[in-house]
């Protein structure tokens, strides 16, 4: 087995594990997007007990996520170095917007959620669970684009042997961005469903929380 192999096994593998929290983060978000909005408009008590639950759910999944996700970017620049040096133009902006943008805001209104939930208005609960759901998504969204840009490159030109960004729009909504980006959320949300009726299928059967 040589080098290449075992960059991509070792790749394979970290991603692969990693990728199980991210896409539970974009389900579990929707749900508890969805508990705080039926909450707000007087559902009853329940929907915020859910709400509160789900959120640590939540709130551990993303924790494992980003501890496996750390190894990564030290993995995509030590097992790709060439490929990071000539894509960096195009690929290190996504991520960088992603980092900075995206996983910043679902972050911080998560800490929200789960730390002052007791000290903001229900509007501002509902605001909370809303920004982690837009932060979340738009997190994907970048991710994927990413991913459909090395599959199907576009907004970029050939300049001294290696790539220049020509337009940001086209390298991020490149040819299979939307198509990719549907197939995770949906993917998500279904994986986000089976978790909470998970958590409800095993209370049910130990009679708790009834």
């Amino acid at each position: 087995m040589d080098s290449l192999m075992l960059s991509r096994v070792q790749f394979g593998v970290s991603v692969g594990f990693h990728y199980l929290f991210p896409v539970t983060t974009l389900g579990l978000s929707l749900l508890v997007m969805l508990f705080e909005t039926f909450s707000l408009l007087g559902r009853g008590a329940s929907c915020r007990q859910a709400s509160i639950f789900l959120t640590r759910v939540l709130g551990l999944v993303f924790t494992v996520g980003v501890a496996t996700g750390l190894a990564l970017p030290f993995q995509i620049g030590a097992n790709w170095s060439r490929f990071s040096a000539f894509s960096g133009p195009v690929f290190g902006p996504m991520l960088s917007f992603e980092a900075t943008l995206a996983f910043a805001l679902e972050s911080a209104f998560l800490v929200v959620l789960l730390f002052g939930r007791n000290r903001i208005s229900p509007v501002g609960l509902w605001f909370s669970a809303a920004c982690v759901f837009i932060g979340s998504h738009l997190s994907a969204f970048l991710i994927v684009s990413a991913n459909s840009w090395m599959q199907t490159p576009a907004g970029f030109a050939m300049k001294d042997g290696g790539i220049v960004l020509t337009s940001l729009w086209s390298a991020v909504f490149n040819p299979s961005t939307l198509i990719r980006f549907a197939h995770v959320v949906t993917a998500a949300w279904l994986t986000g469903a089976f978790v909470a009726c998970a958590f409800a299928a095993h209370f049910a059967a130990g009679r708790k929380h009834t």
